[in-house]
């Protein structure tokens, strides 16, 4: 699978599961490596995000760059 479709296929993936409290800026794909830079309001959001990337078929690793806001 392209690098081009495993980020085609997160995009996707995190749209349709419209995370609350999630904003996600950058997607970007290295031969399965997916890098996901952000904001998320909670852990939880952010761990959410981290579990959507994993189940995307291609991903080898994630490099989760979503920073948490203080609240």
């Amino acid at each position: 699978m392209s690098d081009q479709n495993i980020q085609r296929g997160i995009v996707e993936f995190l749209k349709q599961r419209q995370i609350a409290g999630l904003t996600v800026g950058n997607v970007h794909v290295d031969h399965g490596t997916a890098t996901i830079c952000g904001c998320a309001e909670s852990i939880f959001a952010k761990r959410a995000c981290w579990e959507c990337c994993r189940r995307v078929a291609g991903v080898r690793w994630v490099v989760d760059l979503v920073e948490v806001r203080a609240a």
